[in-house]
């Protein structure tokens, strides 16, 4: 039998840290009582993570935050974390010190990052640091400045430090190995909450903080360990695009494996928006396959069909007819159709220059007496950011996908379409800090690294020049 490989050692360490941190935060709040005591756990917590940050190979920790983001929910992170720093951001903030640290040394990924395409990588820098820059200057005017500076904060962290910091193939590989567990992980645990229907791990953690469940819907949906169906909805819909784009990149079962778990999972959230963005993004990876290079086409008919067959299927369960149909379904899509005017009066209020960064909700009170969500990610950023920040996210998402493609990373591309089309569907982006460090991840999948540099075992994608004496098979 051949020996473990190291990436496979690194994947593993790295999650098997993920848990150990995890399990050591979800223990201390499910046991201390008194503020002093919560804060001293913590403060070892934290010197701890630290340590071990600081030991672990640099490479890993861009991974490790993923999966922290995965182990570690929204609603238990914000309750043991400052306004500022998430326990992902803070991974991503000691990766960015060590990596600035070691750019004078010899590295193995040394070079600039541009050799992958210099003018779109400039590009896609420049339109980053403005964002950036926007958001600065917009924390002057947010009413909720504690938002507004952890939100800009994790978003340099996140987006803008990643591109800093010249070529990271190795931490783009240790992502693209880790990301398939994760989410057959997740997945699989979100399948035995929907068959049992309690969420046997975190629920107790949820009570002992004083948090309620948060199931109120008229039918049971699965949250798993990401604190929220439609949050769950959206990774799981990331990684099963991830994975149709990988296994196409690199013909490996087990990815596909991973793909159906996650399909999977998606349907045990019953979350409509996630149904189409898994869609969108499985679409673009065949389309830009089917476009770009010549493909065992066979192996993409039938994947196509599959798909088209698990759609079918999934668009037929017991619980989604029941949701679609249920008063709830019928009441959020008929409050969607006020948002656009709240937008609209919101956005003008404000001369669409914005009103602060994750302050959306906030900025439109006075124009939302209902006290809607603004469940939709791209007006929270017209409300917040202005017209122009809306357009330079929207610029960054085109760019690292017009990148993806050149570089060939299928999988990323699949990933980034799907994250844009979930985000659409919830008020994501602004009260949801982990959602950017998720997005910065994308980004660093679409633009380092070439999925042919990795060992490829039966690929269904064929090179352009391999003539015609290629068939299907």
């Amino acid at each position: 039998m051949s020996s473990i490989s190291p990436v496979a050692i690194r994947a593993g360490s790295t999650v098997a840290t993920c848990i150990v941190v995890a399990v050591l935060v979800v223990t201390g709040l499910s046991v201390v009582e008194s503020r002093q005591a919560s804060l001293l756990f913590f403060a070892a917590v934290l010197v701890t993570s630290i340590v071990v940050l600081l030991v672990l190979p640099v490479h890993v920790l861009p991974a490790l935050a993923l999966g922290i983001i995965v182990a570690i929910p929204d609603r238990i992170a914000d309750f043991s974390t400052s306004p500022v720093v998430t326990p992902a951001t803070l991974v991503l903030g000691l990766w960015l010190v060590r990596r600035i640290l070691m750019r004078g040394m010899a590295t193995q990924d040394a070079g600039p990052l541009e050799d992958q395409g210099p003018g779109a990588v400039r590009g896609l820098r420049i339109l980053a640091i403005l964002l950036g820059v926007t958001m600065f200057v917009l924390i002057v005017v947010a009413p909720v400045k504690q938002f507004a500076v952890g939100w800009t904060f994790t978003y340099l962290v996140a987006v803008v430090g990643p591109m800093m910091v010249g070529r990271i193939d190795s931490e783009s590989q240790a992502i693209r190995t880790a990301l398939p567990w994760l989410g057959t992980v997740a997945g699989v645990y979100a399948l035995v909450q929907a068959a049992v229907q309690k969420n046997v791990l975190y629920l107790p953690v949820y009570e002992a903080l004083g948090k309620s469940d948060v199931q109120h819907w008229a039918v049971y949906r699965s949250d798993g360990s990401l604190g929220h169906p439609l949050l769950a909805g959206l990774f799981f819909a990331v990684v099963l695009a991830f994975c149709v784009g990988r296994w196409l990149e690199t013909g490996r079962r087990l990815v596909l494996v991973a793909a159906v778990v996650n399909g999977l999972a998606i349907v045990a959230t019953v979350s409509r928006g996630s149904y189409l963005a898994a869609s969108a993004g499985v679409v673009t990876v065949l389309l830009t396959a089917l476009i770009g290079r010549r493909v065992r086409r066979l192996r993409l008919l039938g994947i196509s069909a599959s798909f088209a067959v698990a759609a079918y299927l999934a668009l037929n369960t017991v619980a989604f007819v029941e949701r679609g149909l249920s008063e709830e379904a019928l009441v959020s899509a008929h409050t969607r159709t006020g948002l656009l005017r709240i937008t609209f009066d919101t956005a003008n209020a404000y001369h669409w220059l914005g009103g602060g960064p994750a302050n959306s909700l906030t900025v439109a009170a006075p124009f939302n007496f209902q006290g809607l969500p603004i469940e939709n990610s791209y007006l929270q950023l017209i409300i917040s950011l202005g017209a122009p920040g809306l357009l330079t996210f929207l610029a960054i998402l085109a760019t690292s996908a017009v990148i993806a493609v050149r570089n060939g990373n299928l999988g990323a591309l699949g990933g980034l379409v799907a994250y844009a089309i979930a985000i659409s569907g919830f008020a994501a982006l602004d009260s949801r800090r982990n959602l950017l460090v998720l997005l910065g991840v994308l980004i660093m999948l679409c633009i380092h690294g070439r999925p042919e540099r990795d060992r490829l075992d039966d690929p269904v994608l064929v090179p352009a020049n391999a003539g015609s004496a290629v068939t299907s098979r």
